[in-house]
């Protein structure tokens, strides 16, 4: 994977973006902000090829000592009944209709108590959609006019389809300005119609 899958800015953020993750973190947020469908692998490899570094390395910095050393785990009264029961995760705590903003950068509404926890929430901006518009087809994405993931307003989303929403990211179409964010989505259209004929002409 080269320096030309993203422009000097996407680089520039992905850089800023690293520290701090995961690959595997990494990856789903290089694939939600510029609309990609890298693999985890892909991105590893990226980033040893650019030198660029999450800070993390998995050890204890020097000095600071793991809470347990030298410590030995028994089991008193109840604790071997209980000590490896894990507790509800906080988020799973909290009531239907709470509100949070993770650090994808979204604002996740919890909608439900008795599904699996990965479906107990969903994005805010999603939900106004689908209120409005039905459900959104998976080869579609569903942007910010405005590039603000916490301007959660029906007027402020626009539905593209994934090409034409790579093919904003990779040229870079996407604006703060909502009308020319518009103006950059019938571009993409127009651009991808323009290769798709003149293949039909080679063929």
């Amino acid at each position: 994977m080269g320096s030309k899958l993203f422009t000097k800015s996407q680089e520039s953020d992905i850089r800023k973006l690293a520290k701090g993750k995961s690959n595997k973190e990494l990856t789903k947020t290089i694939n939600e902000k510029f609309g990609r469908s890298l693999k985890v692998s892909q991105v590893k490899s990226w980033k040893a090829n650019h030198k660029i570094s999450s800070g993390l390395d998995g050890h204890f910095k020097k000095g600071i000592a793991p809470w347990n050393k030298g410590k030995k785990i028994g089991s008193h009264g109840r604790t071997a009944e209980t000590q490896f029961k894990s507790e509800p995760r906080p988020e799973d705590r909290k009531p239907i209709g709470t509100k949070t903003l993770r650090a994808d950068g979204y604002i996740w509404v919890k909608i439900n108590n008795d599904i699996p926890f990965k479906r107990r929430w969903k994005q805010l901006h999603r939900l106004i959609w689908e209120k409005h518009n039905g459900p959104i087809p998976e080869d579609k994405k569903l942007i910010f006019l405005d590039g603000n993931r916490k301007h959660v307003e029906l007027e402020n989303l626009a539905l593209v389809s994934n090409r034409e929403n790579l093919e904003m990211n990779r040229y870079g179409l996407n604006f703060k300005n909502p009308e020319l964010t518009k103006t950059g989505i019938n571009i993409a259209k127009l651009n991808i119609k323009t290769r798709e004929r003149g293949k039909e002409k080679d063929d």
